[in-house]
């Protein structure tokens, strides 16, 4: 319970925010510091052209996206581990107490492995819509728009846990 359980609501949703609304803030406002300081201009006219830095910039938030969750899950894991334990990793999820209604066929492990997957979907599509409003909005007021998307991103969290689709 106090790993995945009720008593573990709160420390994952903290978890999910934070590292949400940290993607978001990162790679929205790359864009935004591109335009305020000319930098715009000088890749508009690079040889390899804007798209090309683009798609490099893409892949390199991308790339920042998946390393922020590896550290930051893995070291909950880590964390959860060293208190805990896991042990019955092989055992049936119904056999966690407050999963004996769960109708899934699957192990502890496998339920486990299959949440970071959903959490890692949502990361990724958070980076995705971030880097999109970052690129749209980059001529307006940035930060006014990576500030509301922020809000956006933990008010998803927040219906998502409430629906039971993250955690």
């Amino acid at each position: 319970e106090e790993i995945f359980g009720k008593y573990s609501k709160v420390r994952e949703l903290v978890i999910l925010i934070v590292l949400s609304a940290g993607i978001v803030l990162i790679i929205s406002e790359s864009a935004a510091i591109e335009r305020r300081t000319g930098m715009e201009n000088i890749v508009r006219s690079s040889c390899r052209g804007r798209s090309w830095i683009q798609k490099k910039r893409f892949v390199s938030g991308l790339i920042l996206t998946i390393i922020l969750f590896i550290i930051i899950y893995g070291f909950d894991i880590a964390k959860m581990y060293s208190y805990y334990g896991m042990p019955y990793l092989d055992a049936p999820l119904m056999s966690l107490t407050f999963m004996e209604g769960c109708s899934l066929n699957v192990t502890i492990g496998t339920w486990i492995f299959l949440r970071l997957l959903v959490r890692f979907v949502y990361v990724l599509a958070v980076f995705v819509l971030s880097y999109m409003c970052g690129k749209a909005f980059a001529k307006r007021n940035g930060r006014a728009v990576s500030f509301l998307l922020a809000v956006g991103v933990i008010a998803s969290v927040v219906l998502f846990d409430s629906a039971g689709w993250l955690l």
